[in-house]
């Protein structure tokens, strides 16, 4: 199993505005990573994007490998540096302005693209089902005898 990185280092924008972005890429084939990405009307999706598409690059020029059989193995944002500003405000005083930079991470994987896991709620809804399946059916034997 090969693994190819791309890293974006002091991408302009917040980490918290690409971040959620990076959770729809995740476990996706590469092709279908960058179709989501493409179509996406946020800034920080073409930053992903780009990265995306620099990960791609090197799996085929460095590794010999088909984008084709690529996944998305892990997406990662970590927050850069912090650019403080003042903006004035009244009476002569002054408030900063933060304007934060975002580390962007991508590692493709050409192996099998994991099964999702199954959330709490899902297991508990689950449960659920089964146990009020299971009393309909107590109910259709206390009715039947």
């Amino acid at each position: 199993m090969n693994i190819v990185k791309a890293i974006t280092r002091n991408a302009r924008i917040a980490g918290r505005k690409i971040r959620p972005l990076t959770f729809s890429v995740v476990n996706k084939s590469a092709t279908e990573a960058v179709d989501i990405l493409t179509f996406m009307p946020r800034k920080g999706a073409a930053i992903l994007l780009k990265t995306l598409k620099s990960a791609i690059a090197n799996a085929e020029n460095n590794h010999n490998l088909s984008a084709a059989r690529l996944f998305v193995q892990e997406a990662h944002v970590d927050d850069g540096r912090v650019l403080k500003r003042a903006m004035p405000q009244a009476r002569g005083s002054a408030h900063t302005i933060h304007k934060c930079y975002s580390h962007v991470r991508i590692v493709l994987s050409d192996g099998e693209i994991p099964a999702k896991k199954e959330t709490k709620r899902q297991k508990a809804i689950a449960r659920h089902k089964a146990a009020k399946a299971e009393k309909s059916v107590k109910s259709e034997e206390k009715g039947n005898a």
